[in-house]
């Protein structure tokens, strides 16, 4: 299953060069299986905030608030973006990395 978040979509789509490629970006997501939040995947966030604190860790909220979705739903991350290496290093979070760092 290929999912997406209103984070995700936008962090994905604030970076549309211009109306025509929003269109087609947002249409392409809008077909992709929606994630919801609810008060669980906010508590698996909190918690894992505040784990990786202990260990001198900090990321940014908007990746852990993606990475809690993804523990909740036991998904992989599939990214091109280092936090997600720190947080599956530390956490129960599966992570892929497809491209060198961004």
């Amino acid at each position: 299953m290929v999912a997406t978040c209103g984070l995700i979509m936008i962090e994905i789509l604030q970076g549309a060069k211009n109306n025509k490629e929003y269109n087609i970006i947002a249409e392409e997501m809008n077909a992709l299986h929606y994630l919801e939040t609810n008060k669980e995947v906010w508590n698996t966030g909190a918690q894992l905030a505040y784990n990786l604190r202990r260990k001198g860790i900090t990321v940014p909220t908007v990746d852990l608030c993606i990475a809690s979705l993804a523990t909740y739903y036991d998904l992989t991350i599939f990214h091109a973006d280092h936090y997600y290496e720190m947080i599956a290093k530390n956490s129960s979070l599966k992570s892929k990395q497809i491209s060198p760092e961004i």
